[in-house]
């Protein structure tokens, strides 16, 4: 397969001691799965340096459960797990807070 190979030709020009982290995006997403199943059961093959997987919008498809399954997690669990929102409100003057604000989420959502 190009993709895995591709990435055995990456891991070979860089040092072992750098971490490799295949990565994709949509259907690349898909192909980085591919590749890291791969790797996984085929530890042999896998590079010494292989660390992670990053799928960013990955292009994959699921089933949904058998039906009796999908009716016991829709009409009767969900109901017993009821979704909270939180609003945050700030003064129309303070523009400067919601730099904050949204500074913070990007923080949280980078760690």
């Amino acid at each position: 397969m190009d993709v895995i190979n591709f990435v055995k030709l990456v891991a070979g020009k860089h040092p072992a001691n750098i971490p490799l982290f295949v990565s994709g995006e949509s259907f690349g997403g898909c192909l980085a799965l591919l590749a890291s199943k791969h790797f996984q059961d085929h530890p042999d093959e896998a590079p010494s340096n292989f660390d992670s997987t990053l799928l960013i919008c990955p292009a994959i498809d699921g089933d949904l459960p058998p039906l009796p399954v999908y009716l016991l997690l829709r009409y009767v669990l969900a109901p017993m797990f009821p979704t909270k929102t939180v609003s945050v409100v700030f003064p129309a003057c303070c523009s400067f807070c919601f730099q904050m604000y949204h500074s913070l989420i990007i923080l949280v959502v980078i760690l």
